[in-house]
């Protein structure tokens, strides 16, 4: 395992990677003295010299965070798709995909997409919009990963299905051009009664030329009583369960057209440290990005893909 303590102060944490020609371009959440996040850019091309460290990206606006996102590149172009949670209603409330594109990540162009649970299943009531009040966690529509296939952009969200337990879900859209998503599948992940809390999917080709999709897992067990901690997200329930720790799981599907349908099994619990929190892919490296939870510092963890 290595650890980047070059980042130290940067204290990242979430962290994204996408490597082109030129390097590796990590997005991650820089945390504010208010509590909220913005979403700071740093390049490296050999992960031991870091340059062009920009710890406002994207800068959280008044009763908001930013949360986790991913970089897509097509052409010139840099793309980063990332979410917005309005904290008019405190830790429960809504999030929302939004993008901005660059072609050096210094000059930014904010577009205008705001891309809802509602807008996403049309109002039908698929998706959970908003946490219920005896929910165990409180996110519902983030952490967007996109990808391209032919002449399509998809994009894979952290969701959760409109039921109060054993929801989460990972969620396929797919666009013609960016600003206009439509769903393929509600859940590509199988079983997906199973589960609290999906975070942060990716995918990678394995050396088969099979889908992998990794996920940061919450599962029931990994929750304890938040008076514990003395914390409640909701101050009227003191018996609020709390996340712990998280696991990270891999889905396989045996081609790319077979995981555009959703047809993935389960792969493969991978061990982590303790310290080791939200991994995905980096993308052309045999390796899991995340961060460590006591310093904040990145992590990259080897990872075999065969």
């Amino acid at each position: 395992m290595n650890q980047i303590k070059n980042l130290d102060q940067l204290r990242l944490k979430d962290p994204t990677v996408f490597t082109d020609s030129i390097g590796h371009h990590i997005i991650g959440l820089s945390k504010l003295k208010t509590g909220n996040n913005n979403m700071g850019y740093v390049f490296t091309e050999d992960f031991e010299n870091f340059k062009d460290i920009n710890l406002q990206l994207i800068t959280a606006e008044e009763n908001c965070s930013i949360w986790s996102g991913c970089i897509f590149k097509e052409k010139d172009t840099y793309y980063v798709f990332y979410t917005i949670r309005s904290s008019e209603n405190g830790y429960w409330a809504k999030q929302t995909i939004k993008y901005l594109e660059t072609n050096d990540f210094k000059t930014i162009n904010f577009k205008t997409l705001n891309l809802t649970p509602e807008l996403a299943d049309n109002n039908s009531n698929i998706f959970q919009y908003l946490p219920q009040d005896d929910s165990y966690t409180p996110h519902s529509w983030r952490d967007p990963f996109v990808f391209k296939h032919e002449d399509k952009f998809y994009m894979l969200v952290a969701a959760k299905l409109n039921k109060k337990h054993f929801n989460a879900t990972i969620a396929l859209l797919v666009s013609d051009d960016l600003d206009n998503w439509t769903l393929l599948n509600p859940s590509i992940v199988p079983n997906h009664d199973t589960y609290e809390e999906l975070e942060l999917p990716s995918i990678v080709l394995n050396d088969s030329n099979e889908v992998l999709l990794m996920v940061c897992c919450w599962e029931r067990d990994d929750y304890i009583d938040a008076h514990i901690n003395g914390y409640s997200p909701l101050k009227h329930n003191t018996d609020k369960i709390i996340r712990r720790k998280g696991i990270l799981m891999t889905f396989k599907a045996p081609s790319i057209e077979k995981a555009l349908q959703g047809q993935f099994t389960f792969d493969r619990q991978i061990p982590t440290p303790s310290n080791f929190y939200a991994g995905r892919f980096t993308l052309n490296q045999n390796a899991i990005i995340g961060h460590d939870i006591n310093n904040l510092s990145i992590i990259l963890m080897p990872y075999n893909k065969g």
